[in-house]
């Protein structure tokens, strides 16, 4: 898909067409929605980091598919504002239930900035039943906004030697009625770089996390 579409599907006013994409959702598959990290945005679907090495996007969706979920992922285009993706990401969800999914076969996973929209989408779509694994995106920005009150099925994911994502716990904290949720902290010494890769240390808590009822 060309960007130009991309930023298309991404603006509100064409938001509506989202359920005919969910059209052909199937009630009993598990369904995996991946929101990368902001590099993809600014670098392509393989873009390189000089502290981090290489995204691997693609591979990291091929992982997840050849858990047997069903993967929705699009890569988002530079330049817009976050409540843009936010947005485009609670229509897709509203779409999966509309056409017969339940909420537990969904799951939102979202890796640093991916991690913040799927935070936000969370916090406002204040359904308990939904799965969502936040990967290195907790951190001041989140704590300190007190309107920010994520709900779900809800699993934190981090490394400790990484400055740029935190422990949930605080979030947690005041989680939104109903709420289940669950943290590991992994200590492979690569930073952020960590999640840059379908490494099994983090895959695995994520496969059996989405494979939760």
């Amino acid at each position: 898909m060309n960007i130009v579409r991309r930023m298309l599907l991404l603006t509100p006013v064409l938001l509506s067409a989202l359920p005919l994409a969910c059209a052909r959702a199937q009630a009993d598959d598990r369904y995996v929605i991946y929101l990368h990290a902001r590099i993809v945005e600014e670098g392509g679907r393989r873009p390189t980091d000089s502290l981090y090495g290489t995204y691997a996007y693609d591979a990291i969706l091929d992982s997840l598919r050849q858990a047997g979920f069903e993967v929705l992922s699009d890569q988002r285009p530079p330049g817009l504002a976050i409540d843009t993706f936010v947005t485009a990401l609670m229509h897709q969800v509203d779409s999966l239930l509309a056409s017969g999914v339940p909420p537990e076969n969904i799951t939102v996973v979202g890796f640093s900035r991916g991690s913040a929209i799927a935070m936000l989408a969370s916090s406002r779509l204040q359904n308990p039943a939904l799965g969502f694994v936040f990967i290195a995106g907790c951190g001041p920005w989140a704590f300190d906004d007190t309107n920010i009150r994520v709900t779900g099925r809800m699993l934190s994911l981090y490394e400790t030697s990484d400055s740029l994502g935190v422990s949930c716990k605080p979030l947690f904290a005041r989680a939104g009625e109903g709420s289940k949720a669950g943290e590991t902290a992994l200590s492979l010494g690569l930073a952020h770089g960590t999640f840059y890769r379908p490494r099994r240390e983090w895959l695995e808590p994520v496969i059996a996390w989405a494979n939760a009822d």
